[in-house]
């Protein structure tokens, strides 16, 4: 899940699946290729550390409105994002490709 909600997830979702609206269809047709590497338990643990972490944040009461819990799951993403750039062997430019779809 951290994989598919990081930001190359993101920029491959947005890269091959059909827009619709303000989002995509995200149909199993699409979605089954998306190359997720095999990862070992020790770098499972750190992707399920980091997502645990966000969604401890994200379901609190106030949330919508703490700048501070919102500044430190911005953080928390970074991190998965840097974790899975490493994954997949990314230069630095190709980092930069995908962060700067986004701006």
């Amino acid at each position: 899940m951290a994989i598919l909600n990081s930001s190359i997830g993101s920029y491959w979702i947005k890269k091959n699946c059909v827009e619709l609206g303000d989002g995509y269809e995200l149909r199993f047709i699409f979605m089954q290729n998306i190359p997720i590497p095999d990862i070992n338990p020790t770098k499972q643990a750190i992707f399920v550390d980091l997502t645990e972490q966000i969604l401890a944040l994200t379901e609190t009461d106030d949330y919508a409105t703490n700048s501070d819990m919102k500044n430190q799951v911005a953080e928390l993403q970074k991190q998965i994002d840097q974790h899975v750039y490493a994954l997949y062997h990314l230069t630095e430019e190709e980092i930069k490709l995908i962060e700067d779809s986004f701006d």
